[in-house]
């Protein structure tokens, strides 16, 4: 059925392992939305500023990753291709929920905001490579945006920055402590009125660690089942937030 997991498979069968068989089982891919087109494009954007950084010891022009993300930007609208995970998956639209051009401009908005207070201060070992992590056997992929000697860092584009619930549970962060040992830097981009850049940081001790195996080994053996039960309780399952919405529950309206 499957040969590997991902913290973000992970998350969304935790979330519903229902909407993880339509996913993955099926392989029924729901249309991205213009927020996964602007997330994807910053991600290439600052992906290609730290690359520069790494290969030519010295900080780039400014406007590499504005050029890079608008580029990207373009791409994603015209070829409906997204990177899901490791994965470049085509789309045969998107949904855009908001203005195609508007959220361009947030996300130059941001790239700014991120190259004039944020980046020059970043001394990158490695961006955007894969790891794989054996835990019990299970193999983990995992993608790290951002590595540093003593941090790691993801990039995220959002409408508000993690509850401090949200940040000290977030699986990412403990798998990526558990491969590198070293703590977490969320660089979140806020699509807000007001713009802006906000850093959270977490770590994980060995505890978290051992939680995060058991939580891996319980999913991977619940998934071998082959039983997929919906799971309806919670801000999830509703037409607007699950794209699968209409294949399960809506279908029975």
């Amino acid at each position: 059925m499957i040969d590997h997991l991902s913290p973000s498979q992970i998350k969304m069968y935790m979330r519903c392992p229902r909407q993880w068989e339509f996913r993955y089982v099926k392989g029924i891919k729901i249309p991205p939305s213009g927020a996964m087109v602007l997330g994807s494009a910053y991600h290439e954007g600052l992906e290609e500023r730290f690359r520069y950084v790494i290969d030519n010891k010295g900080q780039p022009d400014s406007q590499l990753a504005i050029d890079t993300f608008d580029t990207s930007f373009e791409r994603i609208r015209s070829e409906h291709i997204v990177k899901e995970d490791e994965d470049e998956i085509p789309f045969d639209e998107i949904v855009w929920e908001e203005d195609p051009g508007k959220l361009k401009d947030m996300g130059i908005k941001l790239i700014k905001i991120y190259e004039n207070n944020i980046a020059p201060r970043i001394t990158p070992i490695a961006v955007e490579e894969k790891h794989v992590i054996s835990i019990m056997g299970i193999p983990l992929h995992i993608i790290i945006d951002l590595e540093q000697e003593k941090r790691i860092a993801d990039h995220k584009v959002k409408s508000r920055v993690f509850s401090p619930d949200d940040l000290a549970q977030d699986i990412q962060a403990t798998a990526y402590w558990m491969d590198t040992g070293k703590p977490m830097d969320f660089h979140i981009a806020l699509k807000t009125k007001q713009p802006r850049i906000e850093i959270q940081s977490t770590t994980r001790e060995s505890w978290h660690a051992t939680w995060f195996c058991d939580q891996v080994l319980s999913v991977w053996k619940a998934i071998k089942t082959g039983i997929f039960p919906p799971k309806d309780q919670g801000w999830h399952c509703s037409e607007r937030w699950c794209g699968y919405w209409n294949l399960c529950k809506g279908g029975y309206k």
